[in-house]
């Protein structure tokens, strides 16, 4: 399905943006249709000359073509799974370091 309004599939996206068509389900297969829109919005990406619809919809099909053109082995899932643990176990590493930081440099009232 095929949508003329980016703000009708992509929530706070521009009504306005120039995106000629947004696909609305996910497709079966990967077709030459995709293929050549993706090309085309990938190009416009990397020229920066995209709006904020056809930079939602090129994100869109590059899940969609890595996940019908290639899909991931069971290998890289694990891999993907196990690097989100890992980033997620640094990050709340890092937060605890700076309010530990940031309570180390409060001044205190001395005695």
């Amino acid at each position: 399905m095929l949508a003329a309004n980016p703000a009708a599939q992509f929530p706070g996206a521009d009504a306005t943006a120039s995106a000629e068509f947004v696909v609305k389900s996910s497709p079966d297969k990967w077709t030459q249709h995709l293929e050549k829109r993706f090309a085309a919005l990938a190009k416009m990406v990397a020229l920066e000359k995209a709006s904020d619809g056809e930079l939602a919809e090129f994100s869109q099909l590059r899940h969609w073509r890595r996940q019908l053109r290639c899909p991931p082995t069971i290998e890289e899932i694990e891999f993907q799974l196990k690097q989100r643990r890992v980033e997620r176990k640094v990050r709340e590493a890092l937060l605890s370091y700076v309010e530990f930081t940031r309570w180390q440099n409060t001044p205190r009232s001395g005695a």
